[in-house]
This record gives C-alpha cells, sequence and structure tokens, in this order.
C-alpha cells in the first residue's frame, strides 16, 4: 500500500519536473542564439538602418581574392596597352 502511493506521488511529480525541465531548456536555448546571433550573422543587427544605405560586405578572404584578381587583371590590360603602343609606327613630322 505505501509503495502505491509513493509511485502515484512520483507520478503526479514527473509531469512538473519535465515541465520545468523544458523551461530550463528553452531559457537555456534563447540565452544561446542570443550570444551565437553576431557570431553566425554578422549583419543580423543592422536591419535597422534606411534601406538606401544597403551595401554588401563580403568576408575578408573573398575580398582579399577580388583584390587580387583585379591586379591581376589590370596587370594583363597593362601588358596588353604596351604591346599594342610599340605596334604603332612612328610617323616622323
Amino acid at each position: 500500500m505505501r509503495r502505491a502511493q509513493e509511485l502515484e506521488k512520483r507520478l503526479k511529480h514527473i509531469p512538473l519536473v519535465m515541465e520545468r525541465q523544458e523551461q530550463q531548456q528553452r531559457e537555456a536555448t534563447k540565452r544561446r542564439a542570443a550570444a551565437a546571433g553576431p557570431s553566425i550573422s554578422p549583419y543580423m543587427g543592422r536591419r535597422n538602418k534606411s534601406r538606401k544605405s544597403k551595401s554588401f560586405r563580403m568576408p575578408s578572404r573573398e575580398r582579399y581574392i577580388a583584390k587580387l584578381w583585379t591586379v591581376v587583371l589590370l596587370l594583363i590590360f597593362a601588358v596588353i596597352v604596351v604591346m599594342l603602343w610599340q605596334q604603332i609606327p612612328t610617323v616622323p613630322r
């Protein structure tokens, strides 16, 4: 008889414990999301700015690669211009 009462008491207590654990887990998830938000997306907090001045900033590695390609293409263009300039015959005055 005593064992049955003890089991009934535990059965009534289990939903309360589970609800408390779920609540703690939700709070922990909210804290983790708030802490991880800026590291996941650096642009999340900037939604209040006006839409007119929206600019896309690339990550530093991609920006470096873009700069490198720009320099390489400019050098190739400069070489082509110099080679064409040399092929133009000089006209005596």
